[in-house]
């Protein structure tokens, strides 16, 4: 980006959950242990808030800046709820 050779922006991200084939950490060790009947392994600090993001809206936001001249040549970070934080 920096040497103005691809016209590309990045996309920032906290952690994925939801539908799909994502291999984040909230799926893996939790969803999916759940769905086995397994117990969920949540190897953070509890006091720790963590930020999360919904792979639909996480696509979503990410179409919305690819489809958006404007947003090219910048970072952008993914909102979140502060309210939602876990």
């Amino acid at each position: 980006m920096q040497a103005g050779r691809v016209e590309a922006l990045i996309g920032r991200a906290p952690e994925f959950y939801g539908p799909g084939r994502t291999k984040s950490y909230t799926n893996s060790l939790v969803f999916d242990r759940i769905k086995a009947g397994k117990r969920p392994f949540v190897p953070i600090d509890a006091r720790a808030e963590r930020s999360l993001i919904w792979t639909p809206d996480a696509s979503r936001a990410l179409a919305l800046l690819g489809n958006t001249p404007d947003a090219y040549g910048q970072t952008w970070h993914l909102p979140v709820d502060p309210d939602r934080q876990s």
